[in-house]
């Protein structure tokens, strides 16, 4: 299977640019492999992962569905790309990314801990400051921490992510000759590392670099 990589901002105003430079070096994609993940989490995993990591995954929740959103009203998204193949091309959609709360719970005793020992400090910050009724404070000191275990978790399952992705790739090989991989910039080199020994996919674009 052939596999075009197209990377970079996941909101932008290229997403048009970038069609243009699938369309130019692929003919026809049979499939578009995504960065969504593979499932969708139940409530269940919701809610004893929230309890393992309340801080971390109150704040994954926010940043998806509230601060991104927000941010990216301005841009176009890449799914924009995702359903320009599909529609005109028949692709079909693949997602390929792991479920972040699976790699929450993969390493559990250092992301409850890390969780923990933040909203520790939080609390010891709050009462050393007598601030409690400064709502305002204590959420920003909540999202401020929040954020950077947010931060440590992507950089840290930056590897698992990228190793899930070829994995779910290598494994749909065989059912498709032309493929579009649309993903973050960040992971164009470590998905291209993996896959370069691979003798099912052939990366087209193994020495480009990501888009913005």
């Amino acid at each position: 299977m052939r596999l075009y990589i197209n990377s970079g901002k996941h909101a932008s105003r290229k997403i048009d640019q970038r069609i243009s430079e699938i369309e130019k070096n692929v003919s026809s994609p049979d499939v578009v492999f995504t960065e969504d993940s593979v499932r969708k989490p139940t409530l269940r995993e919701y809610g004893s992962t929230f309890a393992l990591a309340p801080l971390l995954v109150g704040t994954m929740i926010l940043w998806g569905k509230v601060v991104l959103p927000a941010v990216q009203l301005a841009f176009e998204k890449d799914k924009k790309i995702e359903q320009h193949l599909e529609m005109e091309y028949g692709a079909d959609i693949v997602p390929t990314d792991a479920p972040a709360l699976e790699l929450i719970q993969d390493e559990s005793k250092l992301w409850s801990m890390s969780n923990w020992i933040s909203l520790g400090l939080i609390g010891l910050i709050v009462l050393e400051t007598g601030v409690l009724n400064e709502y305002l404070f204590v959420f920003t000191l909540l999202f401020g921490f929040g954020s950077s275990l947010f931060l440590a978790f992507l950089a840290g399952n930056q590897y698992a992510r990228n190793s899930h992705i070829a994995e779910r790739i290598q494994s749909h090989s065989e059912k498709y000759d032309e493929a579009v991989l649309v993903t973050g910039g960040e992971h164009q080199q470590g998905i291209t590392e993996l896959l370069h020994s691979s003798d099912a996919v052939f990366v087209e674009n193994s020495s480009q670099s990501s888009q913005q």
